[in-house]
């Protein structure tokens, strides 16, 4: 082999080996894998502040969640539970922020079957551009306002069968009047991408809450255990 036909070959080696190098580092700058994070809270209700008498003003503070993300996904569960048999109405709303700065977000909300008509809340998601999941409990009574969509919103809003029952019905409220009364829930999302409502059957609500119970119940009593070994 001549020292031209091995310089030649040796060339076309070389360019070969950067160009899959160069393949292999821009698919892995296109498809970063990340995670999702899920998140799971449980809120009690507390009384509305200067509602009652002073016995209660030690508990006024109002019950929220505070959920963010960067560019993972982000699953938030909440469940809303009853109020101790020794609190009276009112109860002041739960308020549960979600935000993300790239990634998209899905929530779903439960209450109690005791809660249904003495704990409410306040949902706001602020999710930029990327694609927002919510799925309501079955007793939702209130406002959903979505905003940051352009004139093409309507196509970009999915509603079950459920949610638009309820809207015919004057139960829900889509980008309607701001205010909501005080027995009512508030829902406010903010995002350029597609936004899908759902309402969850009652029979799968149920079952959904019962192992989400279970699951807070082994979760306690674990920590319990973690922290009783710690002080022998």
């Amino acid at each position: 082999m001549t020292s031209r036909r091995r310089s030649m070959r040796d060339s076309v080696v070389s360019a070969l080996s950067i160009f899959s190098s160069n393949l292999s580092s821009i698919g892995a700058h296109r498809t970063p894998r990340y995670h999702p994070r899920r998140i799971t809270e449980q809120l009690l209700p507390v009384t509305r502040p200067n509602a009652r008498a002073s016995f209660y003003n030690a508990r006024t503070r109002r019950p929220s969640v505070d959920a963010v993300a960067t560019r993972e996904r982000l699953e938030l569960r909440v469940l809303l539970l009853s109020p101790f048999p020794s609190d009276l109405p009112p109860f002041a709303k739960s308020v549960v922020n979600v935000s993300s700065q790239s990634g998209s977000i899905s929530v779903k909300v439960y209450r109690l079957g005791g809660a249904a008509s003495t704990h409410f809340f306040k949902l706001h998601i602020t999710a930029h551009s990327s694609n927002v999941v919510i799925i309501l409990p079955s007793s939702f009574r209130g406002g959903i306002f979505i905003l940051g969509q352009t004139s093409s919103r309507h196509q970009r809003i999915w509603k079950d069968s459920a949610v638009r029952r309820r809207i015919r019905r004057g139960l829900i409220r889509l980008n309607g009047d701001p205010d909501t009364a005080e027995d009512e829930d508030e829902v406010v999302v903010r995002t350029k991408g597609r936004v899908r409502i759902q309402i969850v059957n009652a029979a799968k609500e149920e079952r959904a809450r019962v192992k989400l119970i279970d699951w807070l119940k082994k979760r306690m009593t674990r920590r319990s255990i973690s922290e009783d070994s710690g002080w022998f």
